[in-house]
């Protein structure tokens, strides 16, 4: 687990990070480093990392197994989206997480 909190329980064991604590830090630290709003969220960043791969002509099969997907065709979504000549990844991110939001409702 790449984002962990310690619990302040006696056991000193380790608890895994909630959704919201990831998101709440990603929209700090992205806040700082001047990314806009629309993409400071973790998601966001699994997006980027996606892209920025297949940009880097890294095979699809080397990002599903990187991104932790079971099945390519999930994998295939990120990328399907980078066919627009002079779009950049924010542009791409904004329009995937756009379509999410309007799913979710």
């Amino acid at each position: 687990m790449l984002f962990v909190s310690l619990a302040r329980a006696r056991d000193s064991s380790h608890a895994g990070i909630s959704q919201q604590g990831l998101a709440k830090l990603v929209r700090r630290y992205a806040a700082v480093a001047g990314v806009p709003d629309r993409l400071a969220h973790p998601h966001a960043l699994r997006g980027y990392y996606a892209t920025t791969l297949a940009g880097e002509r890294v095979s699809i099969q080397v990002i599903k197994a990187r991104l932790g997907h079971t099945s390519i065709e999930t994998t295939a979504r990120y990328l399907a989206e980078l066919t627009g000549p002079g779009e950049g990844v924010g542009d791409v991110l904004d329009r995937h997480h756009q379509a999410q939001r309007r799913e979710q409702r």
